[in-house]
């Protein structure tokens, strides 16, 4: 599919209001360009009416006239630019929330193949730089060649010889410049957000493994990779600047000559003064709208992956959203000759049968890296077996509604995710504050063990955490990671390794609650991965992987 079509097939995907106010945007950039016009209609009859003496007593009306058009311009051009900057930066909004909604969507292993730096940077700055960039630049090039029309159209009237001299040299100009430089320009585009990408990775990575850069001493190479990406994109703007301001000296020259040739031809002063005053109006006028086209023509040219990028975003098909059969789990959790792998020559699971009965306390064991948490990864949905089926009480998992079936889980990894929220943010997560039940969040901390430490905070428990937990222990968090499961009241309660960051004693008071929480009577089915042999007393069945 070409560049227009993929343009068109992401307006369409806007909603209808804001495409019939990109209609409006488009007519006020050619009001805004006729204004242009208008402000030098005033200027050249402001030239003829001193030039003619018998109309010298109308001047000052004349004059007063052009400044009364003048401010009324300004006027008029500061609301539409405010008009039209609203629109773009509410297609900004939109976009960014629509691919930040679909990537989340298309799951777990589309997201680790992907890259979460790549994935960042697309939801935001591949999505501003089209909106506030690419958009603007083709609106805004429609509205100059609007302008230039109009005036070549008059200009034709006033002067068909100079208006077509005129229309020769500009038109050269353009379908050489377009022949030479568009592709280098796109080229140059492409390896500006290639750089700028690596740039956020490295950033991402320098604060993410601050200690381990500071204990291998690895900092000085990242920093250098820093550097080399900084580079870069001073080497792409470098290139860029050539490649845009050699022409327009170029253009300016060639407009040099056409009042040189206008200086030749004009055969009276009155009418050299004339055809001098309109063509030097169209050069110093319409000669920024031509640089204006050429820059809008760049910056298209420079972002052109930005549409390809965008186009793909919005076009994902997630999968999961055509889940639709919801089931309330009440019997068995069945695993029928399921196989998984990544690639077929890496096979991390290889016809697993398991079948899990509500109530049950199932220990999963198994070596290293030899799909523990991938048979989880499964069950949870967040991967799709390759060969065979996940029943849930005999419905097919790849059919389940995915949010209701999360809804019935409660899931504590080894490396619990905490949010930069609040100590009660964590606990009820996803909750904003006012559904959150205080009382019940206290309750899971005494639970947890974490209510004595929590009530001598000053804030208690809307005491901020920092950025993953970076405020609190490792035990801590993986306690509130405990206390935000008991918090959901599920049925299905997966640990994986979920106790490995406790002490001891902490691990045996909480496993006790667990223990207490998963009893028979309760309902709740409880699977465990642990390496630790205590944890797992309290298995009643073990499966290995």
């Amino acid at each position: 599919m070409g560049k227009y079509e993929k343009i068109r097939s992401i307006y369409q995907a806007l909603p209808d209001k804001t495409r019939v106010c990109g209609i409006w945007v488009l007519i006020w950039i050619v009001i805004r360009s006729l204004f242009d016009f208008i402000g030098i209609a005033s200027v050249l009859s402001v030239v003829y009416f001193l030039i003619r003496k018998e109309y010298m007593n109308y001047a000052l009306w004349v004059i007063a006239l052009c400044f009364a058009i003048l401010l009324i311009k300004m006027v008029a051009l500061h609301y539409i630019d405010k008009y039209c900057m609203q629109w773009y930066l509410s297609i900004y909004k939109y976009f960014s929330t629509s691919v930040l909604l679909k990537y989340y969507q298309s799951g777990l292993l589309f997201i680790r193949k992907q890259g979460i730096a790549d994935l960042t940077y697309n939801t935001n700055g591949i999505c501003y730089a089209f909106t506030t960039l690419v958009i603007p630049s083709i609106l805004q090039s429609a509205g100059n060649i609007c302008l230039i029309i109009v005036f070549m159209i008059c200009f034709l009237i006033f002067s068909p010889y100079v208006a077509l001299l005129f229309l020769f040299f500009v038109s050269l100009f353009i379908v050489a410049y377009v022949w030479l430089v568009g592709k280098d320009i796109s080229q140059i585009g492409k390896e500006e957000i290639e750089a700028k990408k690596g740039q956020w990775e490295t950033v991402q990575d320098c604060f993410n493994g601050y200690v381990e850069m500071e204990i291998y001493n690895a900092f000085p190479y990242f920093m250098k990779r820093f550097i080399k990406g900084i580079n870069a994109i001073i080497s792409c703007q470098n290139r860029m600047k050539i490649k845009t301001e050699i022409p327009a000296y170029l253009l300016e020259m060639m407009m040099l000559v056409l009042l040189i040739i206008v200086f030749l031809i004009s055969h009276s002063t009155e009418e050299l003064v004339l055809l001098l005053s309109a063509v030097s109006i169209g050069v110093f006028k319409i000669l920024p709208s031509i640089k204006q086209i050429i820059s809008g023509y760049n910056t298209l040219q420079n972002h052109l992956c930005t549409i390809d990028i965008l186009y793909d975003a919005i076009n994902l098909q997630c999968e999961s959203l055509k889940r639709s059969r919801s089931v309330i789990y009440k019997d068995t959790i069945k695993f029928n000759d399921v196989d998984f792998y990544y690639d077929k020559q890496n096979q991390v699971l290889n016809r697993v049968n398991i079948e899990i009965k509500k109530g049950e306390r199932i220990g999963i064991q198994g070596e290293s890296g030899f799909g523990k948490t991938t048979l989880l990864n499964v069950l949870l949905g967040f991967l799709d077996p390759n060969n065979g089926q996940v029943l849930i009480d005999e419905t097919n998992l790849a059919d389940m509604n995915l949010q209701m079936w999360h809804q019935q889980i409660g899931y504590v990894p080894q490396e619990v995710f905490i949010a930069d929220d609040t100590i009660a943010g964590n606990i009820a997560f996803g909750l904003s504050h006012e559904k959150m039940n205080e009382q019940k969040i206290y309750e899971v901390l005494k639970i947890v063990q974490l209510y004595d430490w929590v009530k001598a905070l000053p804030l208690d428990i809307n005491t901020r955490i920092g950025e993953n937990g970076c405020l609190v222990s490792c035990g801590q968090k993986q306690r509130l990671g405990i206390a935000r499961a008991l918090y959901k009241k599920a049925q299905l309660l997966i640990l994986d390794e979920a106790t490995s960051a406790l002490d001891e004693v902490t691990e045996k008071n909480i496993l006790s609650i667990i223990d207490r929480l998963t009893e028979k009577d309760s309902g709740r089915t409880l699977i465990m991965v642990s390496h630790n042999k205590y944890s797992m007393k309290m298995c009643e069945r073990f499966i290995n992987i």
